[in-house]
């Protein structure tokens, strides 16, 4: 019926996403299932993403919100929300890809669960030629995600589980996927939230941290549904790269926090959005705190790594450490007490001895006949029948 609420909205927001926003939407709405829109957030794109576009004007289903001035990737978000009707919410990024049948799987999840608030599933990482160290073969991840021991796989996630594993978060300890693509939000789980869904430098990470702490009911199943990609102009390959502070600048929201140590972006960016979470939910945390002292071991860590690497000089080096007041040093001890002492810091940077995308990479299956994520989608879901070559 025209003009009727789709059960499914599938929200993508797009930045110059041009060579790859064409593969994404295919795998949208080339879905059986019917009864959904896809809402394209145009973000002032300047590339052949409007001409892509302009292809798909005749589907129905397909809504386009442009804005002509750029916006932030936590803005873009909320305006693709913000058009969005359907009664759950799946986002999907430019560079990712739906496999086929996902609507239907999640709708059969969705009733058989009797319509939780969320639905977390797995996928996989698929790495395109030339966006980790320049190395010129595609690679792949299976699963995306290693989820912690403790949550039961095709079950509900108690919600004293969910709050245990959001406190583990505080330590930056991650056992949950905090990726917004593996997660499908029923719409009135959202309004929960006191600030709405999407706030902070990382949108994704503060939404799935107050969904856990809020939602009803959650669902957890063992299928991997979508393809997360990773090429030259993600945020992944910034991040991967050692290029933190670009990558957040690419993420376009300002960073700043009390007693903030210069370093790791993405540590930084980690911390405020822990911030956030913290001072919007306190009642759902209690006498949770960020622990610090793990924050400020990791930027010693980097700085170590940097120095390994040649981007800081030991006097850089001694000049940072000397900059940390008792009260941090003071919370290096106390948050590895427990653990393994101070020398965790040095082990790490003895370990770290190559950027880290060589370590992504070494965590990563090569597939030397695939050249892009369509490819690898139909390779996946029938490897016997279409074998990559050398």
């Amino acid at each position: 019926m025209a003009g009727a609420i789709p059960r499914y909205s599938v929200l993508l927001p797009t930045r110059n996403g041009g060579p790859f926003v064409a593969a994404c939407i295919d795998s949208i709405l080339g879905q059986a299932y019917e009864d959904f829109e896809l809402v394209v957030a145009d973000n002032a794109n300047a590339d052949g993403t409007q001409d892509v576009l302009q292809a798909y004007c005749a589907d129905s289903r397909l809504r386009v919100v442009r804005s002509e001035k750029l916006l932030s990737v936590t803005e873009n978000w909320t305006a693709a929300l913000r058009a969005s009707r359907g009664e759950y919410i799946l986002m999907i990024g430019d560079d990712d890809l739906l496999l086929p049948d996902v609507l239907s799987e999640l709708d059969e999840v969705v009733n058989r669960y009797q319509q939780p608030d969320c639905v977390t599933f797995n996928g996989y990482r698929y790495v395109t030629p030339n966006a980790l160290s320049r190395d010129a073969t595609s690679h792949y991840g299976d699963p995306y995600f290693h989820y912690d021991a403790s949550l039961p796989p095709d079950s509900l996630v108690p919600l004293e589980l969910r709050r245990r594993l959001v406190h583990r978060m505080f330590r930056f300890d991650f056992g949950f996927p905090l990726t917004m693509q593996l997660t499908l939000v029923r719409r009135k789980a959202t309004r929960r939230l006191p600030h709405g869904l999407f706030k902070s430098v990382f949108p994704d990470h503060y939404a799935v941290a107050g969904l856990l702490l809020t939602a009803e009911r959650w669902a957890l199943v063992d299928r991997r549904l979508v393809v997360v990609g990773v090429n030259p102009k993600s945020f992944g390959q910034y991040f991967f790269n050692d290029r933190d502070q670009e990558g957040v600048e690419y993420l376009g929201s300002p960073i700043a926090f009390a007693d903030q140590l210069q370093g790791n972006s993405v540590l930084n960016a980690t911390y405020a959005w822990l911030q956030e979470t913290l001072e919007d939910f306190r009642g759902e945390l209690g006498d949770t705190e960020i622990d610090r002292g793990a924050y400020v071991a990791r930027q010693v860590r980097y700085w170590l790594r940097q120095q390994q690497h040649g981007q800081l000089t030991a006097a850089d080096v001694a000049r940072h450490v000397a900059s940390l007041g008792s009260h941090d040093l003071g919370a290096i001890v106390r948050s590895y007490c427990s653990l393994s002492g101070l020398g965790a810091v040095a082990r790490a940077s003895r370990t770290q001895r190559t950027c880290r995308a060589d370590h992504f990479v070494g965590g990563l299956r090569p597939l030397p006949g695939i050249a892009d994520i369509a490819e690898f989608a139909t390779w996946i879901t029938n490897p016997a029948a279409h074998r990559p070559t050398a």
